[in-house]
């Protein structure tokens, strides 16, 4: 089942090379937030090599200089993917889907209900598809990094943001980001099965020809004032704010309406 929360905008895209899959990857995370650039403006930058690819030093050092800020995760966990795609925030990943002697970069771009995993990768066999869409317990199975015989890196995840906004401002880190939007997330899901519970009765009063009156509704809120509210916060919260601003005003929204329910 598709997510109902927002996703990594990452465009699918086919690696030029079989070595710049790195490239690739972190091609699609720029594009994501705006960034008009090609896998060959990335690799003048990343400069993957045959036979060795890219380092993930080199993969931070390659967001910084396209003004973005890169969270490197060793190991990192599902519901950390999911809470970075569900903001919009894509991320990098080394796995091995196809079980070669070597590991493989992609770009994870949403985890949905049911716990599959949507990942952006550039050198699928078909070179008609660019997505996977991976089950939990296989994508665990293949989300690793050989490193040499003796050493393997386990869950790397590269999450890719803005450092600078669009209007030129500072992007902040939080420490409190997940926890605090987690809670707004909350707050529009009970709100949205609210929603659904106003429809659900006003359709019903309506089929036998009657008009719902306040009192009809389990709480007095009219359901075109509701709907609209959910997604006037929302818009307020993902849109109009910088991701800093973004999880303060979350977290007043978040706790202001779960207070009044």
């Amino acid at each position: 089942m598709r997510s109902v929360t927002a996703r990594a905008k990452v465009p699918g895209l086919r690696q030029e090379t079989q070595f710049t899959c790195m490239s690739a990857s972190l091609c699609g995370a720029l594009r994501a937030w705006g960034k008009p650039v090609t896998e060959a403006d990335v690799n003048k930058v990343l400069r993957c090599q045959a036979m060795r690819g890219a380092t993930w030093e080199e993969a931070l050092a390659t967001a910084q200089y396209f003004g973005m800020r890169g969270t490197l995760v060793v190991p990192a966990t599902l519901e950390m993917l999911r809470d970075w795609t569900s903001r919009g925030i894509p991320v990098m990943i080394a796995w091995n889907p196809e079980r070669r002697p070597w590991s493989h970069a992609s770009t994870v771009y949403d985890v949905d209900e049911d716990d599959n995993v949507y990942v952006m990768d550039p050198n699928i066999p078909d070179p008609s598809r660019t997505t996977r869409i991976v089950p939990k317990d296989q994508f665990y199975k293949l989300w690793s990094e050989k490193v040499n015989d003796s050493l393997i890196v386990r869950r790397p995840a590269l999450a890719i943001e803005r450092e600078i906004t669009p209007e030129g401002r500072q992007v902040m880190a939080s420490t409190q980001g997940p926890e605090i939007y987690q809670d707004y997330r909350d707050a529009l899901y009970q709100l949205e099965a609210s929603a659904d519970v106003v429809a659900h009765v006003t359709n019903k009063l309506r089929s036998m020809g009657l008009e719902p009156q306040d009192a009809d509704y389990p709480f007095l809120e009219d359901i075109d004032v509701v709907a609209s509210d959910i997604y006037r916060w929302r818009g307020e919260v993902d849109q109009k704010y910088a991701p800093d601003d973004n999880l303060r005003v979350a977290h007043r929204v978040a706790r202001r309406f779960l207070e009044k329910k």
